[in-house]
């Protein structure tokens, strides 16, 4: 579980840096979360869910964001990790 929590927390921080970067001509860096202790995870998800949430305010569904190399339109991506992250929630 805290391997999905931390998979999640890194698909997070990767779309926050994705729609931070949404308007450049080359992919951003994905960001490294950290693997900490199976304690810490939850707290990874918690940051890196709100930085994605600050980040897409005002984005509408349809705009590309980077997602792993490539534009993608923020709305599915947004609710596949939505999913994902009731999922998880769900299983704890």
């Amino acid at each position: 579980m805290a391997d999905q929590a931390h998979d999640l927390a890194t698909s997070l921080a990767g779309l926050a840096s994705g729609t931070a970067g949404r308007a450049d001509v080359e992919p951003p860096l994905l960001p490294v979360v950290p693997r900490l202790l199976d304690f810490a995870v939850g707290d990874q998800v918690a940051v890196c869910g709100r930085e994605c949430v600050e980040q897409l305010v005002g984005v509408p569904e349809q705009a590309l964001v980077w997602w792993r190399g490539e534009q993608v339109p923020a709305g599915p991506l947004v609710s596949d990790l939505t999913a994902r992250l009731r999922a998880l929630r769900l299983a704890i």
